[in-house]
C-alpha cells in the first residue's frame, strides 16, 4: 500500500513562510507546486516549489542588481569622456600657441617702436627724450624677441645648502 503523502495546513504554511494563502495560491497556479486541497498543501511538493521560487526571485534579483551596477559603469565611463573631451579642447596644441603669442608680441613691437615718433610728434622734437625712448624699447623688443624655457619650470627644483 503506498504511504499517503504528507500534508500541511494553508495556515501553519503562511505562518512559516510569511506569506499569506493568497499569495501561496498564486505561486500554485503559476506551476511552483500543486493547489491546495481542502485547505492543505502537499508538503515536499511545497516546499520544493517554494525553495524554486526562492532561488528564482534571487536570481532575478542579481539580475536586475548587475543590470544596474552595468548602467551604472556605462554612465561613468559616459561622463569621463565627456570631461575628457571638454578637457582636450581646453587644451590647444603647442604651435598654434606660439603662431598666436608670435602675432601678439609682433604687434606690441610695432606699436613700441612707433611710440617714439607718436611722443615726438605731441611733445616735440627733443633728441636726447627721443634716444632715451629708442633704448628703452629696443631693450623692451630684444627681451620679447627671446622666449621663456618652459620646459624646467614644471620640474621640482633641488635644494640648494643655503635652503638646508
Amino acid at each position: 500500500m503506498p504511504e499517503r503523502e504528507q500534508t500541511i495546513e494553508g495556515d501553519k504554511l503562511c505562518h512559516l513562510t510569511g506569506l499569506t494563502d493568497r499569495r501561496h495560491r498564486q505561486l500554485a497556479k503559476e506551476g511552483y507546486f500543486a493547489p491546495p486541497i481542502r485547505g492543505k498543501y502537499q508538503l515536499v511538493r511545497t516546499l520544493q516549489g517554494l525553495f524554486r521560487y526562492y532561488r528564482e526571485s534571487q536570481t532575478r534579483r542579481n539580475g536586475t542588481l548587475d543590470e544596474e551596477r552595468q548602467r551604472k559603469l556605462t554612465a561613468e565611463r559616459k561622463s569621463a569622456e565627456l570631461n575628457y573631451e571638454r578637457e582636450v579642447e581646453a587644451v590647444i596644441e603647442t604651435d598654434i600657441a606660439y603662431k598666436a603669442w608670435e602675432a601678439i608680441i609682433l604687434g606690441a613691437k610695432q606699436k613700441l617702436l612707433g611710440l617714439a615718433n607718436k611722443i615726438e610728434s605731441k611733445h616735440g622734437n627733443d633728441a636726447k627724450l627721443r634716444k632715451i625712448l629708442e633704448l628703452e624699447i629696443d631693450e623692451i623688443c630684444e627681451d620679447l624677441s627671446k622666449p621663456p624655457d618652459y620646459s624646467q619650470s614644471d620640474r621640482p627644483q633641488e635644494p640648494t645648502d643655503e635652503d638646508l
